[in-house]
């Protein structure tokens, strides 16, 4: 799946990082979408791929109860991967994995599909975060002036 997932995102012309660590081979890029930058990573361990894509801002402490509440909100409705936010630093995070059976071959648009929704997701909803971590907005607010935008694209 490494190899696959290499040719995916060299077809792309896409920069990435590519180490292997703990048994895990990892690809680690930046990404540019319409909101925002974000860090991402793609995780590819024991017949399992996780990618990741992470917020370029934490959420302040006085702030998470409230981001807690927007995640658990946007969750409610995804029906694949998620949203998280580690409540020790505030990172805000996108995650999906999928698992993969390694004497068969994935094809290129089920990987175009997996990376690119958890791109598109975090992408999506970066307003709304940003709006709970710089405004006095409440999450519902927040959610739905996002619901209302147009969705991703990569250019």
């Amino acid at each position: 799946m490494f190899n696959e997932i290499k040719q995916y995102l060299d077809s792309r012309n896409w920069n990435y990082q590519a180490i292997t660590q703990n048994g895990h081979r990892i690809f680690k890029m930046q990404l540019n979408g319409i909101n925002g930058s974000v860090s991402f990573i793609i995780d590819v361990c024991d017949e399992t791929v996780l990618t990741m894509a992470i917020c370029s801002v934490n959420t302040p402490p006085e702030k998470r109860t409230l981001m807690a509440e927007l995640l658990t909100r946007i969750n409610f409705k995804m029906l694949l991967g998620n949203f998280d936010m580690d409540f020790e630093d505030g990172e805000v995070r996108f995650t999906l994995s999928w698992h993969y059976d390694p004497s068969a071959p994935v094809s290129q648009p089920v990987i175009d599909h997996n990376i690119m929704t958890c791109a598109a997701m975090l992408d999506r909803y970066l307003p709304a975060i940003m709006r709970i971590n710089f405004s006095n907005a409440i999450p519902v607010t927040a959610l739905q002036e996002v619901e209302g935008l147009p969705h991703f694209m990569f250019n």
